[in-house]
């Protein structure tokens, strides 16, 4: 415990009091380092830790996490386009025109979307290798770096949008304050991240594929990440939990590899069949409840 107590809150800066349990890279085997998982008694998130520094956190992101080489139209049309038109969808019944912001926004297939939908999209992303795909192959608009570092105009933006990406950011409380001068009177701010609180979560602890560590720095609640909003100055307006891209793929990870190198044709035949169906019928069920592995907090600058 003496170890535990030398850490602080990245978010609130209170000191850190409940050890969850110990996780590993299991996603990717990037590093050997063990990390512990602790919870702020105070505002709730749960911190993996030592937190790593910026250049230690570069290596722990393998060149496969970035889908630079899932840029065909063929890839686009049959596996993403669906995904991210479920998102506008969800955005439209709050705002169906605007300027939007997407950050961490990879190669740009959201930013895509939404301007195919009549939005004025555009991006940042951390790697200069995914953004130069998007302006290269779709001439989108992304800057490369990081967000914080990034110049923009104050209250310029009416949507900003997060997916799967605070829970990355290594001073998330920062982000938001900073998205807060971006957004105009009462923009939109849209988060999707995954959810500590959920079912499988809870089941599947350190083995957790959303869990992601070392990748993942900070562990979301619905209700850890609301108290943090409404700290920024964001009113909530509303969670969804659904996710037909992510939550049925945190059980199936949690359970056995997705798509690892070399894999067997037995392997993929019950990853691809019998493991799929199972975790999609879970998934549907903790949804139905509340409990999904992922949420989207839907929010408005006041």
């Amino acid at each position: 415990m003496e170890n535990i107590l030398k850490y602080n809150c990245g978010i609130c800066g209170s000191e850190l009091r409940v050890p969850k349990f110990t996780a590993y890279d299991r996603n990717f085997n990037t590093t050997g380092r063990v990390f512990k998982i602790i919870e702020c008694h105070t505002c709730g998130v749960s911190q993996t830790l030592p937190l790593p520094d910026l250049t230690e956190l570069i290596q722990y992101y393998p060149h496969i996490y970035y889908p630079t080489g899932s840029t065909s139209e063929m890839y686009y049309k049959n596996h993403i386009e669906r995904f991210q038109v479920d998102k506008l969808k969800k955005i439209q019944t709050y705002s169906q025109t605007g300027r939007l912001l997407d950050i961490g926004c990879g190669v740009g297939h959201f930013i895509r979307t939404a301007l195919n939908q009549g939005y004025v999209a555009e991006g940042v992303e951390f790697s200069e290798a995914a953004a130069a795909v998007g302006r290269e192959q779709w001439n989108l608009k992304i800057v490369s770096g990081d967000f914080l570092s990034n110049e923009f105009k104050p209250e310029s933006f009416d949507i900003i949008t997060l997916w799967q990406v605070l829970e990355h950011v290594r001073q998330p409380r920062e982000v938001l304050l900073k998205i807060h001068n971006l957004l105009k009177p009462n923009g939109l701010l849209v988060i999707a991240v995954p959810n500590f609180a959920s079912i499988q979560a809870k089941l599947f602890r350190n083995r957790w594929y959303h869990l992601d560590v070392p990748r993942h720095l900070f562990h979301y609640s619905p209700e850890s990440l609301t108290n943090i909003l409404d700290n920024c100055n964001f009113r909530v307006d509303n969670i969804d939990y659904h996710s037909s891209e992510h939550n049925y793929a945190g059980i199936l990870g949690s359970v056995m590899r997705i798509s690892p190198p070399g894999e067997s044709f037995i392997h993929k035949l019950i990853r691809k069949t019998v493991a799929t169906s199972f975790s999609r019928v879970l998934a549907k069920l903790e949804t139905s409840i509340s409990r999904g592995g992922t949420f989207t907090a839907f929010s408005r600058k006041y």
